[in-house]
């Protein structure tokens, strides 16, 4: 994993923007570094919540409900989040790599993890998130 990316966006994605170091550095612990190309599909609308979520790094991200294109992202930017909190904890959405190439890392964390010290404050933060991107759309 390439430090110095990894490091300037998490610092750079405002969601994670004033967290405690300690949940900072529990986030750096669970992150796996992803790379995937064209026409990948990193989540698929309707399959059950694995636990993980997402932070683009480089790239761009398609996003779409029922086949229909509802939003995507070029820049530093939190996805897969949503399905944390829906009721039935699946996937709201599929998300397609639409560039060449995208890199993201991938958080795997249960809700669990999330309801407990030091992540309590990211658990309130990607809740109101996923709330936001269910009434705006995401890349809003």
């Amino acid at each position: 994993m390439e430090y110095s990316l990894v490091k300037d966006a998490v610092k750079g994605c405002s969601l994670f923007q004033g967290l405690d170091e300690s949940a900072l550095a529990y986030l750096f612990w669970r992150a796996e570094e992803m790379t995937s190309v064209r026409g990948t599909v990193i989540y698929k609308e309707g399959t059950p919540c694995d636990n993980s979520f997402g932070l683009l790094l480089r790239g761009k991200l398609d996003f779409s409900q029922g086949g229909a294109s509802i939003g995507g992202a070029d820049q530093i930017y939190v996805f897969g989040e949503v399905g944390f909190y829906e009721k039935d904890a699946k996937r709201a959405a599929t998300v397609k790599v639409a560039s060449d190439v995208a890199s993201y890392l991938r958080f795997r964390i249960s809700r669990e993890e999330l309801k407990r010290e030091p992540l309590k404050e990211l658990d309130q933060r990607l809740g109101t998130e996923a709330v936001r991107k269910f009434v705006e759309g995401p890349g809003t």
